[in-house]
């Protein structure tokens, strides 16, 4: 099975947002943008708003690190072709919007932190098209990589052996061959990319290793 890389823009300003952006259509037909409210996670980034004003030509996956993603609802219910990933830590909060965007035919995900355990997401395994394991504490770049999500990716991938499953989080030169061995057919790429003074360059060695 193919690994998929996709890059992601993580912005706090509309400035930082047009530059990251820029770079990763220009590496991909997916990107992934990290969406931060500052109370799900410490973090803020961009709103709504700056996306509705300048909407990326890529098709993006929408990562909603929030408390209420119905503040992007009319974001992603108007991109032309959108994934949706919610984090498994809003418990029964969930369900209103895995509703929603499955009804629009929107292919919808759930993130897992790694301070939770895979016992809260078996039962939700029937309303999702993927699951992407964190192997970072979400929130910024650069956070200390956890070498247990490898563990988990194999124990999802033995229990689903179809299921599209990402990793998100530390992903460089030295992870992501670790990451595809384990099972993962996803992997959300951003500091070694986005930081990187090259990303084109950076973008292309990190594609040769899967």
């Amino acid at each position: 099975m193919a690994v998929d890389l996709v890059p992601s823009v993580l912005a706090r300003t509309s400035g930082a947002y047009e530059k990251e952006k820029k770079i990763a259509e220009q590496l991909n037909p997916w990107i992934h943008l990290d969406v931060m409210d500052g109370v799900f996670v410490p973090s803020r980034s961009i709103t709504p708003a700056i996306v509705q004003r300048s909407k990326p030509r890529a098709n993006v996956e929408y990562h909603l690190m929030t408390r209420h993603p119905g503040a992007w609802a009319v974001t992603i219910l108007g991109t032309t072709k959108a994934r949706v990933i919610l984090h498994l830590e809003l418990g029964a909060a969930l369900r209103p919007w895995l509703a929603l965007f499955r009804s629009q035919r929107i292919s919808t995900w759930l993130a897992i932190n790694p301070t939770s355990t895979l016992d809260r997401l078996w039962p939700w395994m029937p309303f999702i098209s993927g699951v992407l394991v964190m192997s970072v504490r979400p929130g910024g770049y650069s956070h200390h990589w956890w070498a247990g999500s490898l563990a988990r990716v194999r124990a999802i991938r033995h229990r689903y052996p179809h299921l599209i499953i990402g990793l998100d989080g530390g992903m460089d030169q030295e992870t992501i061959p670790r990451a595809a061995a384990a099972g993962a057919r996803h992997i959300v790429v951003g500091s070694a990319v986005m930081l990187d003074e090259h990303p084109t360059a950076a973008w292309e060695k990190l594609r040769r290793l899967v």
